[in-house]
């Protein structure tokens, strides 16, 4: 678990993501991250969205191990983790 600035308290953690939803014979019904940037796109969205209103931090995590969907299509990571600090 990450925490910075000497906080802490609950903690989520959250990987935004699109999907799309798939009608494909090996996918029927089912829901897969989008290719190729799926994992990214909201990630920064979400970011862009929460900034400047909100401390962030981003670090390299290194995980950007691509993983096949449903759909046969592979969707993966640029391994940058972005933590966005939102107090009650």
């Amino acid at each position: 678990m990450h925490t910075w600035g000497g906080t802490s308290g609950n903690t989520a953690i959250g990987t935004p993501h699109y999907e799309t939803y798939n009608l494909g014979p090996d996918c029927w019904g089912a829901h897969a991250v989008s290719s190729p940037n799926g994992f990214n796109k909201a990630k920064y969205k979400l970011r862009d969205e929460m900034d400047p209103t909100h401390s962030i931090f981003e670090m390299t995590e290194g995980n950007t191990a691509s993983m096949k969907q449903c759909d046969g299509e592979y969707a993966a990571s640029d391994g940058w983790v972005v933590y966005i600090e939102i107090t009650a």
